[in-house]
């Protein structure tokens, strides 16, 4: 089948003989396909947007048919960066192997392969990636870069041997992405006015807590826009560099060369910072030395891997944090998670509650996109004097509570009773949150 072909028929393979038009065909277009194909086929009209859908998924198909590593390699890279994936995984199961995509935070198979493409398709990548490719034995990290519709992809590979033979991941990041403003996160009104008030409070510590890959740095970023200007020094260290900001001196970590979070934090302070973004708190010298930053005027941000903003507390008191200096260090503690988006376009209301359904447009998912659901723990005076003290965590969610604290449990109920998000979705955070 030939994409082009069909692009001047106007018209789009859809499965078995069904063809879908933009407009009515003529009696002509229909006779010239059947002969093509050999056979009766049925028509019925899309949209534009289904037909580039479907030309790109035969596009797709047919790279692959040709069994050419180079083409194939870009034909699975250029389908993966259309269905809006941040990674991309091939793997060998057994006789079979597969590229995966990770769409919206969930795996979903997007190909399979022969063992010969496969092995072909892996050496090409890692070739790419200026890795060798001989060494099969040891985990590999490399990048590369590539351009699909104008869009520029920093591509980073990682390597992992394993029984059945090695695991290939790409992390896709496209490098003239936009930074999201808070207000495009998904926040609620209330929740949002919060994190704004957070953000410009002066000096104090932010903490964004929540497990990997939900979207912490992002809205770290989102805050510190919130308060960007000329007038003070911002820096910031980070593991890798996500997003470039104009205004702020960033700092990629290497520890290799011995550019530590706590290296780097203890050199950024002879900078003369006003604010600083440290990517993640691991180790207990680089909260301390976090800690004093703050409690010294200088407005800190960081992230921390815990499941709610009160146990954030207790976390950095295991960590060696002493709970008289966190009372007076911290300005508020962002706890979220990212909940995958209902598709707009299929959605399908049962109840009083939205279920998924899957369309083309959602990849079969039935959701498009994610909003990030958190609860915000401003730390008020008398907040801080209860963890100076050493309250309890009861005793530290009771007060909030009465100030207005609105538990992430609850924010996840809201988004399901406006028909953001499915039961499915909730239940996930609920069950994160029971566990932790």
């Amino acid at each position: 089948m030939n994409p082009k072909l069909l692009l001047k028929f106007r018209c789009a393979f859809l499965g078995g003989n069904k063809f879908g038009f933009t407009e009515q065909p003529t009696h002509e277009t229909v006779e010239a396909i059947e002969r093509i194909f050999g056979g009766k086929i049925c028509t019925l009209l899309i949209s534009s947007e289904q037909l580039l859908l479907a030309l790109d998924k035969a596009h797709f198909e047919e790279s692959l048919q040709e069994k050419n590593a180079k083409m194939a390699m870009l034909a699975i890279l250029e389908r993966a960066t259309n269905l809006r994936a941040s990674d991309l995984h091939f793997e060998t199961r057994g006789e079979e192997c597969v590229a995966r995509v990770r769409i919206d935070g969930v795996l979903t198979d997007l190909v399979k392969f022969e063992n010969e493409l496969f092995f072909s398709l892996v050496n090409l990548i890692k070739l790419e990636s200026g890795v060798d490719i001989s060494q099969k034995l040891t985990p590999q990290d490399g990048r590369f870069g590539v351009e699909f519709g104008g869009r520029a992809y920093d591509l980073r590979l990682s390597t992992l041997p394993t029984i059945a033979g090695e695991s290939v991941v790409v992390r896709i990041l496209q490098k003239s992405r936009e930074l999201l403003g808070l207000g495009e996160l998904g926040f609620s009104g209330g929740a949002l006015e919060k994190a704004r008030r957070v953000a410009k409070r002066p000096g104090g510590m932010v903490l964004l807590c929540g497990p990997t890959g939900s979207g912490k740095t992002t809205t770290l970023y989102a805050l510190l826009a919130e308060i960007l200007d000329t007038s003070r020094k911002f820096i910031s260290v980070e593991d890798p560099v996500e997003y470039e900001m104009a205004g702020v001196s960033q700092v990629a970590l290497n520890e290799k060369a011995g550019m530590t979070f706590k290296a780097a934090l203890r050199a950024i302070l002879r900078q003369d910072p006003d604010v600083i973004l440290v990517g993640e708190v691991r180790d207990e010298e680089t909260l301390l030395i976090a800690v004093r930053a703050a409690l010294t005027g200088h407005k800190v941000f960081s992230t921390l891997h815990t499941n709610s903003a009160i146990l954030a507390i207790s976390r950095m008191v295991e960590m060696g944090a002493q709970r008289y200096l966190l009372g007076g260090a911290m300005s508020g503690i962002i706890s979220q998670r990212l909940v995958r988006r209902l598709c707009p376009f299929c959605k399908e209301q049962s109840g009083v509650v939205w279920r998924p359904k899957g369309c083309e447009k959602c990849f079969g998912t039935g959701y498009f996109g994610r909003v990030a659901v958190a609860e915000i723990l401003e730390v008020t005076h008398e907040l801080a004097s209860l963890i100076s003290n050493g309250a309890s965590e009861d005793e530290l969610s009771s007060v909030a509570l009465k100030q207005g604290f609105v538990p992430l449990k609850k924010v996840c109920e809201e988004f399901l009773e406006r028909g953001e998000t499915s039961e499915e979705e909730v239940a996930k955070v609920v069950e994160l949150e029971e566990r932790g």
